[in-house]
């Protein structure tokens, strides 16, 4: 519901209806325990980040617009959820954003905004918990709360 709300004023969004939660709950199942809302919508879409050094991101028209990667971080696991090691949290994404934020070499008091792929209505729940942002199980009435 708090994706939706977001992609609401969004001209692009594919899905742009209001919806509630028990609408999301007492809809349809696609698979136990995903209802259609809960998933994420098909589309056929590219993207690239292209990468290059600083002194070379100057050199090229709106170079001064470059964003400059200060770390890194990655992990895989079982893409199928009942595959996972840890219901409750998602292996992933704590490595990886442990990794991130050590090459980076800054806390999360230094971060201002954070953007999450929120492809399935769980994984924004995972992330902010696992990556540190908010504490385990905080992540729901941090999204009810608006933010």
């Amino acid at each position: 519901v708090s994706q939706r709300l977001w992609a609401m004023p969004n001209e692009r969004a594919q899905r742009r209806d209001p919806i509630d939660v028990e609408g999301v709950l007492s809809a349809r199942p696609i698979a136990y325990p995903f209802t259609r809302d809960m998933c994420c919508v098909v589309t056929d879409a590219g993207g690239a980040l292209v990468l290059m050094s600083a002194e070379r991101a100057r050199d090229l028209p709106g170079g001064d617009r470059a964003v400059y990667i200060l770390g890194s971080g990655e992990g895989t696991e079982s893409v199928i959820v009942s595959q996972m090691d840890d219901l409750e949290s998602f292996g992933p994404f704590r490595r990886g954003a442990k990794e991130a934020f050590e090459t980076a070499g800054v806390t999360h008091d230094d971060i201002d905004h954070v953007m999450f792929y929120d492809a399935f209505a769980h994984l924004p729940l995972y992330m902010l918990e696992d990556t540190g942002f908010v504490g385990k199980g905080e992540s729901a009435a941090f999204y009810k709360e608006g933010h």
